[in-house]
């Protein structure tokens, strides 16, 4: 049943009243968010509007019946005081929270930043250093001696409490594989051991419980490298393949929470063959269906870095078929166990006086350059057994001619030897 108030003058200013305590109404049953309790917001508003029509009933005015029926709906435009207490209380909550939170965020960002200077500070205290015999040397042939004294310094712990220290010569080969997978390329870069080697005996007693008291510790080392070394070799490309040489020291902590120390002193191997190469003539021919026919030798396959080498070049074109020009590529091939060959073209070029011939018959010499800064050929058997073949590093001369027709073209590799070795052994024809 509704609630029965009489109003004594029902004019443009009762129904303002009525219109406000309808609306307050609605926000009421429609704010179950804030679990508003509707009897004692209707009652409140029944008194505010009695009090207002005894005091219009004191003016002796006519009364009028309303009736009033509350509605369940969805009213915002207007907001009762206590409603707007509550939405002020519960945003100043929320605001109040939030800047809780940021407060406790930044609080546990400086802790961590405390902890890893802290950190810092204790690993400052204890340094590696590799020191060579042969100061500042750092470039050595293989088959030299590489000797010096690892030192550790503890500036700043009563005991350095250690779980194992190593020190090793490594010798490391990068290179990158791509594969199609889905029609898609992707590419992975592999890391191989080709040597290693311990420079200091590992502890054989109480493993995991060394203990270095305040000052420096040092160890000696004398290491001679193997002639048959493959020398440090620069990536020419970053998907290129390289190897390189460091001494490496590490000092492992027992606590898993404890940083580790380690450290690395880039070394620099040369090869040099012990053994004189064998000088021979190389020569390709190759015939294609368009008859045109190609011969081509080198007198000489074994070339050194900077030195230039003779292409002596025969070509057969009975048909007279248009040759749009020559090349000659000088590719560095690497077979990297039975897993990879890579081929790197360290210079290729269009050979002088050969564009749009239409000669029957060209016969000529070009004299070529070996690029300079390039490592010996070599072979080096991989420790790990799961390669079956040895890392090997050659290099061939691929010469292409390039005829207007697609179809006409000819390629011919002929391959070389490079090595700085002055001994050589030739072969008489």
């Amino acid at each position: 049943m509704g609630n029965k108030i009489s109003i004594s003058n029902y004019n443009f200013q009762n129904c303002i009243i009525i219109s406000t305590f309808t609306e307050v109404e609605q926000h009421c049953h429609s704010s179950i968010d804030f679990q508003l309790d509707i009897n004692s917001e209707i009652s409140i508003i029944n008194n505010t509007v009695l009090s207002h029509m005894r005091n219009l009933n004191q003016n002796k005015q006519p009364t009028a019946e309303v009736t009033y029926q509350p509605r369940i709906g969805s009213g915002d435009s207007h907001l009762t005081k206590r409603t707007k207490i509550i939405l002020i209380t519960i945003t100043s909550l929320l605001i109040l929270a939030g800047v809780t939170i940021l407060i406790v965020s930044v609080s546990l960002r400086q802790a961590r930043s405390k902890s890893t200077d802290s950190n810092a500070r204790k690993v400052a205290k204890w340094d590696i250093h590799c020191r060579f015999d042969d100061a500042g040397k750092i470039q050595y042939l293989a088959g030299d001696v590489i000797s010096g004294t690892i030192e550790i310094l503890n500036n700043g712990l009563p005991e350095l409490k250690l779980k194992s220290i190593d020190a090793t010569l490594v010798g490391e080969l990068d290179y990158t594989t791509e594969e199609n997978i889905s029609n898609r390329s992707t590419s992975s870069k592999h890391t191989l051991v080709v040597f290693e080697q311990w420079l200091i005996p590992r502890p054989v007693t109480n493993p995991g419980k060394i203990i270095l008291p305040l000052g420096n510790h040092t160890w000696p080392f004398s290491i001679r490298l193997d002639h048959s070394l493959p020398p440090s070799i620069k990536k020419v490309n970053v998907s290129h393949p390289s190897i390189q040489y460091f001494i490496r020291v590490r000092m492992v902590r027992p606590e898993w929470y404890l940083m580790n120390l380690n450290k690395e002193f880039p070394i620099i191997i040369h090869r040099f063959s012990s053994s004189p190469a064998k000088v021979m003539a190389v020569e390709a021919e190759v015939k294609n269906r368009k008859d045109i026919q190609v011969y081509v030798k080198i007198s000489k396959n074994v070339v050194a870095p900077g030195n230039k080498f003779v292409l002596d070049m025969e070509l057969d074109n009975p048909k007279g078929i248009q040759i749009h020009h020559i090349s000659a590529a000088f590719i560095q091939i690497w077979d990297i166990g039975d897993t990879k060959t890579e081929r790197i073209t360290l210079f290729n070029m269009h050979l002088e006086d050969t564009q749009r011939m239409r000669s029957k018959r060209f016969h000529r010499s070009f004299e070529l350059y070996v690029p300079l800064r390039i490592p010996d050929t070599f072979s080096y058997i991989l420790p790990d057994s799961r390669f079956r073949r040895p890392l090997v590093l050659h290099y061939a001369l691929r010469v292409t001619v390039h005829a207007s027709d697609n179809f006409s073209e000819i390629e011919l590799t002929l391959p070389l030897v490079v090595t700085k070795t002055i001994q050589t052994v030739t072969d008489e024809y």
